[in-house]
């Protein structure tokens, strides 16, 4: 299990270092308390919707590649070798300059549209894991959905980390999803 908290963290951190720059956005946007609430369910939800669109693929993954899984690993690298690419090109694929807060549903959309990378990283990652394993993992992922939430708010209050995370984000990504495609590939 050790082997399992270590790894959906990793991955939770690899797929959501863009969404911690959104969050920021997001609550640097809200007025009130009733937006800010607004924003954590939709965070929420879209992690949920992430969830089950990763855990049903990878679960139709499972039984049809078998030992082959491996080769899944392939695809965060794939992933983690484009954004490197896109980042040396000068390219902001995020579009998260016009976010702006305006309930719960927008939240959710916004979480399932940036995290549409988040799937490619989470089929193969979820399919190389038991049904318990798979559900630790989404426990895993609310809880980091959480400490991201209340991360991004207090980083929003802080504007120093504002730049450094726009400037690390672009090295962070790319190396974290590398590493979780050949986690997947040689464990």
């Amino acid at each position: 299990m050790i082997a399992t908290f270590f790894t959906a963290v990793m991955a939770f951190i690899a797929t959501n270092t863009d969404d911690l720059f959104i969050n920021m956005l997001l609550f640097s946007a809200a007025t009130d308390k009733k937006q800010t609430t607004a924003i954590v369910q939709g965070k929420f939800l879209g992690t949920a919707l992430l969830l089950a669109i990763s855990g049903s693929a990878a679960f139709g993954l499972q039984a049809v590649a078998g030992n082959r899984l491996w080769l899944l690993g392939f695809v965060p690298i794939a992933l983690g070798l484009k954004v490197l690419w896109n980042n040396i090109r000068g390219n902001n694929e995020d579009g998260a300059e016009s976010i702006t807060p305006s309930g719960a549903v927008n939240s959710a959309l916004i979480t399932l549209a940036s995290g549409a990378d988040n799937i490619g990283v989470y089929i193969p990652l979820l399919a190389g894991f038991t049904f318990g394993q798979m559900m630790f993992c989404a426990v895993i992922f609310f809880v980091m959905t959480g400490l991201f939430c209340i991360l991004g708010k207090k980083l929003a209050e802080m504007p120093v980390f504002r730049t450094l995370m726009e400037k690390y984000r672009q090295i962070l990504t790319p190396v974290i999803y590398i590493a979780l495609g050949l986690y997947i590939i040689f464990c």
